[in-house]
């Protein structure tokens, strides 16, 4: 955690207050309003680039739809969106203007100025706002509240950066004379601010950060040199331009009907979707040189970067979004689950990270998602799970029974996520499969539904729900939801083992109907299995990637670009980093739609 500080001085306050202008941006890239280049800047946003008040788009090369990239980014590669002969239509929809998530800031804050913030550091920021597609984006900055917990953070960071202007300024620049400190302020800038707005300054923009050094620094204010370059740094971190995935270098081009994102642009959201974090230099370099023009490009630096521990936060916070995950320590439970506790939760969710690490790592087989019984404990969650002999204070590696484990959904921060404090809730478990791992459609109850009667004495907790969803009205959906929720009655409401509740013999049988087949199992093990090797569950992977790039859910003209990603999957025998990879070389990744509503 950075350490706290004192109250700032009026001036810190002015200088911070100025950075926060404009910061209530919401919304999507909207098409022009004058004509002009194309595009026209969100309400609230100053201009980034090139001064031309444009929206991002930027330059480079042709149609990238399917993986080909076969235009010359002269506004005649992308044609206008017309059906295949399968009737897929290969085009892209709007972009969505967004926040920083708190885990994008965190990450992005600690790559830029080295400052690790702790959870407490970021506790008062309002909570990301779930997006259409399940995917989180961050929360608007509408009230006083929001900003002045922003000019709070941001006043901690930049204390913390400019505690040691060695390792902040450039060479020669922590303490430069008095006749230089403008020209080293200037390469300060330039370098900083590259990085901060993840794209090259403009004139204005530079000129702006140097004059308020200056005035900072000349007698009406008198800043001492290191408190002029906090409030430099300060002023960038309360930017709109940092604050917000606003990429843009320059003018946009045009591709058909469609804009195609520039290198900067490309390489954040390189960036943003594999680590949740700003590019690193490798990136930056290749923004410069033209280096992410083409599809194969694009592709070669996503495979580059999946192999860095970095991928870990990316890959972990896609796997917990997309499971409901997030919040497991935070849940109450019953006491009577003695083994259970906060501590527990938490190692749960390192369980499951580092479960997909080592699998993205490794294989990156679909299947052993659901299928492997591998995973990670520390010695608190090994005698919840009832295994012996784990040591350490980090998860250790770990066989476990494959009876009773078996990937993602029999672990216990899928489980404890999806039930209530004292039972294993077979319907909530059963939704969370049924809409996020089969991609299934089930609609919410049209009536107040009153709630499950408390469980008596012999009566085990399948028996309850069959009884409390029996009404014909109720069967529709449940036959389905209860089916797949009671598959996992073997785990209790903390994600326990039990083979007996109520002192009778657990009954986790079921069946499904999905359109590739009937799936039929006697526990949560098989039916793991056959998901493992569901067309219906693999697509469902791909859509969630797709969305989680999207923070929306898919159109209908961006069919083209899940298609391409799908079979990129397929032709991998299923490899999951050839299907994240094959994401990166699509129309939906390189191109926006300049028209709001496009694809509805």
């Amino acid at each position: 955690m950075i350490p706290a500080i004192p109250a700032r001085t009026a001036r810190g306050m002015v200088i911070a207050a100025l950075g926060l202008f404009g910061m209530a941006c919401t919304g999507q890239i909207p098409a022009s309003d004058k004509g002009g280049n194309g595009t026209a800047n969100p309400p609230g946003v100053s201009n980034p680039g090139s001064g031309s008040g444009a929206n991002p788009g930027g330059s480079g090369s042709g149609n990238t739809g399917n993986g080909t990239g076969n235009g010359n980014g002269s506004g005649m590669g992308t044609p206008s969106p017309m059906p295949g002969p399968d009737g897929v239509i290969d085009s892209a929809g709007p972009y969505p203007l967004r926040r920083l998530t708190v885990l994008e800031y965190k990450n992005t804050v600690r790559d830029l100025l080295g400052v690790t913030l702790a959870d407490a550091d970021s506790r008062g920021f309002a909570a990301d706002q779930v997006l259409q597609g399940g995917f989180g984006s961050g929360a608007a900055i509408v009230s006083s509240v929001d900003s002045r917990q922003f000019l709070e953070i941001s006043d901690k960071v930049a204390t913390a950066a400019t505690v040691d202007l060695t390792k902040l300024m450039p060479q020669g620049c922590a303490a430069p004379a008095a006749g230089a400190e403008v020209d080293c302020m200037g390469k300060f800038v330039d370098q900083l601010g590259l990085r901060a707005f993840r794209r090259p300054l403009s004139n204005d923009e530079k000129n702006a950060f140097v004059g308020l050094f200056s005035k900072l620094r000349g007698a009406e204010v008198g800043a001492p040199f290191n408190e002029a370059v906090h409030d430099v740094v300060l002023a960038m971190l309360q930017a709109p331009e940092f604050l917000y995935r606003w990429e843009l270098n320059g003018d946009p081009i045009k591709d058909g009907d469609l804009i195609k994102f520039g290198p900067y642009e490309i390489a954040s959201r390189l960036s943003y979707f594999l680590w949740a974090s700003m590019p690193d230099e490798e990136l930056f370099t290749a923004a410069k040189s033209n280096g992410l023009d083409r599809p194969d490009q694009i592709a070669a630096q996503a495979e580059r970067m999946l192999k860095s521990d970095k991928a870990k936060d990316g890959l972990r916070d896609f796997h917990m979004q997309w499971l409901g995950l997030y919040g497991v320590d935070t849940l109450d439970k019953d006491p009577a689950f003695t083994t259970y506790s906060p501590e527990v939760a938490r190692a749960m969710i390192d369980e499951t990270s580092s479960f997909i690490s080592a699998i993205m790592a490794g294989t990156g087989k679909f299947e052993d998602l659901y299928t492997s019984s591998t995973s990670y404990l520390t010695p608190a969650l090994a005698k919840h799970y009832g295994v012996t002999g784990v040591t350490g204070t980090t998860p250790q590696k770990v066989d476990l029974n494959p009876a009773q484990r078996s990937g993602l959904l029999t672990q216990g921060a899928f489980l404890a996520s999806h039930s209530k404090e004292n039972d294993s809730f077979p319907i909530g478990r059963g939704l969370a499969v049924l809409r996020q791992v089969l991609c299934q459609e089930i609609p919410e109850p049209n009536i107040m539904l009153p709630p499950a009667p408390e469980q008596k004495q012999g009566t085990t907790t399948r028996k309850l729900y069959e009884d409390f969803t029996a009404a014909p009205a109720c069967q529709a959906c449940h036959l389905r939801i209860n089916g797949v929720g009671f598959a996992f009655e073997n785990y209790d409401a903390t994600g326990g083992y039990r083979e007996k509740e109520e002192n009778q013999t657990v009954d986790a049988s079921g069946a499904i109907e999905l359109p590739s087949g009937t799936l039929k199992y006697k526990n949560a093990i098989e039916l793991a299995k056959g998901i493992s090797t569901s067309p219906e569950a693999r697509d469902c992977l791909a859509r969630n990637w797709m969305r989680a790039l999207l923070r929306r859910e898919e159109l209908k003209i961006e069919g083209g670009s899940l298609k391409a990603a799908s079979q990129a999957f397929a032709s991998s025998s299923f490899d999951m980093k050839a299907l994240v990879v094959g994401l990166t070389k699509t129309r939906a990744f390189t191109h926006r739609n300049p028209v709001a509503g496009a694809g509805k």
